[in-house]
């Protein structure tokens, strides 16, 4: 079936926990955008609030019709009817769940089977699933095959597998083409030259929230080291921290505490890419990962990624090709990840940097969103 030329205009229900500034939830965005731009009718329901959504409430298309739900802390066992509901009025033919929008939406495995369920798994099958009440309601979900999974690298298809015994479909993450704007890579130039105590210094941008998952506090301890041993490095960390302003958190604190003049914290930014695109590298350590949009973002413009074997990267990533791969996750693997990269000759690093920009096209938005249509039809 060709879905550019649409058949039948579907009603699709995309469910999130959260529009926090993460990969899960920026694809859900895009996606969600990508099928309402094929003509189909898209509720977005959020199980939170809409507060703290940042940039994601101005990206998602006007025709994409979002709902909150306003979940309260903890288990909320009356959003389970509530959106019981609100998925019964709405009368869908595809309800599609993210992270843990698949528990809250149990109930609606009642409705009628001509309704279709899906739920994509975002990380490796175990991380995902987290406590065991979660992981309780999964099994059954993908044991009575009333909802489909999606994976999204062949890595989480491995978890997914030893977990549930069963095969899932793998469609990989997506992001949509960046055209670079020269107003918004001139502000990030200054930006990033104005931070800078060494000019000449190779520049390295992290992009991603503060977390114990993308391993942030063993790459600032990496950079510290090197600059102590004479290799120059500016690392710049792009994406909210963890804690409040008033309260910071551990990772952001422990990163401080390091008193590094080479480390350098800009927040979130509407157009990471155009950080990606001034700086020498993109650096992703992660201790486990599912496919990180922030790699496809590194592709997208070009830039090239440096990050650890785990989940989708080990894939996305092909070593001294598109970008490098670090032996482990350690300080010292990622000390010499950056070595590595330092001691390439330009000429190296342009031809690492086309064949970056080459991998994009793997990855576009309009590839996962065509992967989607086809079950969903």
């Amino acid at each position: 079936m060709d879905t550019n030329v649409l058949i039948d205009r579907m009603r699709i229900i995309e469910i999130i926990p959260q529009l926090s500034q993460g990969g899960a939830e920026r694809f859900v965005v895009d996606l969600c955008n990508g099928l309402v731009m094929k003509g189909h009718e898209v509720t977005l329901i959020v199980l939170h609030s809409l507060d703290n959504v940042g940039f994601f409430a101005e990206e998602i298309d006007e025709r994409v019709r979002v709902v909150p739900m306003n979940k309260k802390m903890g288990m909320d066992f009356c959003l389970f009817f509530r959106l019981w509901r609100q998925i019964r009025i709405s009368s869908p033919d595809v309800v599609h769940t993210h992270l843990r929008g698949i528990v809250y939406s149990a109930i609606a495995w009642l409705l009628p089977s001509r309704v279709k369920f899906i739920h994509t798994v975002h990380n490796e099958a175990k991380k995902e699933a987290g406590e065991m009440l979660s992981l309780m309601f999964r099994r059954l979900a993908f044991k009575c095959h009333r909802v489909i999974p999606v994976t999204i690298s062949e890595e989480s298809e491995k978890s997914f597998q030893q977990l549930y015994g069963r095969k899932g479909i793998l469609i990989h993450n997506g992001r949509p083409a960046y055209k670079l704007i020269q107003n918004e890579v001139d502000e990030a130039q200054v930006e990033m030259e104005s931070m800078a105590r060494d000019k000449d210094a190779m520049r390295i941008v992290n992009i991603a929230r503060l977390g114990e998952a993308k391993n942030q506090c063993a790459l600032a301890q990496a950079v510290k080291q090197l600059n102590e041993e004479g290799y120059p490095i500016e690392l710049y960390f792009i994406g909210r921290k963890d804690g409040t302003e008033q309260q910071p958190g551990p990772i952001f604190s422990a990163i401080q505490s390091l008193l590094c003049p080479h480390i350098h914290f800009l927040g979130a930014k509407r157009y990471p890419r155009a950080y990606m695109y001034v700086s020498d590298a993109f650096c992703l350590p992660s201790l486990w990962e599912g496919m990180p949009i922030t790699v496809i973002e590194a592709f997208s413009v070009g830039a090239v990624p440096l990050v650890t074997p785990v989940g989708g990267m080990k894939n996305m990533v092909q070593d001294n090709v598109n970008g490098l791969v670090s032996k482990g996750c350690t300080v010292d693997d990622i000390k010499a990840l950056l070595i590595r990269f330092m001691e390439m000759s330009e000429d190296d690093k342009q031809v690492m940097r086309v064949a970056s920009k080459k991998s994009y096209a793997v990855y576009s938005m309009d590839n996962s969103v065509e992967e989607y249509l086809k079950i969903m039809t």
